[in-house]
């Protein structure tokens, strides 16, 4: 159990180190900034679209720390530089209706924040910046081939 979260709190870091790639930082610096502005501007929070939806977001945490989870324990056993054996088929294919999952769920969040939906637009970006990150580090470790 102790290789389980030691190896999750690896694989954390990773992903978000993910969001100060060069290529990224930029846009994980735009995204946070866009979402401060909304936050200030339009004040979600005291909102009856944000307290019947606010459920959403920890759906979408829940996601990318169960993106996570399914990577370390499913994670493919590296000899050498090239992985010797096959990916977990089904793991893979368990990361992929994940972040499919998130999509759709957050579509539909920004759909239902009627009034809010810059709020929404900017939440679900940076969230989905972040699962990506996890997935990126997932898709790794579920194969084997690390860069």
């Amino acid at each position: 159990m102790h290789q389980f979260w030691h190896t999750f709190w690896i694989y954390l870091t990773w992903s978000l180190d993910f969001l100060c790639l060069p290529g990224l930082r930029f846009a994980t610096l735009a995204l946070v900034f866009n979402l401060a502005a909304s936050v200030i501007w339009q004040r979600p929070f005291f909102t009856v679209a944000w307290r019947r939806t606010f459920w959403t977001v920890i759906v979408q945490v829940g996601i990318f720390v169960l993106t996570i989870a399914i990577a370390v324990s499913s994670a493919a056993p590296v000899r050498g530089a090239v992985s010797q054996l096959q990916p977990n088929y089904w793991a893979l294919r368990a990361v992929d209706l994940l972040e499919i999952g998130s999509l759709v769920v957050g579509v539909s969040w920004i759909v239902r924040m009627k009034g809010l939906r810059w709020f929404a637009l900017s939440l679900v970006l940076l969230q989905s910046l972040f699962l990506y990150g996890a997935g990126f580090i997932a898709g790794m470790a579920l194969t084997g081939d690390w860069l």
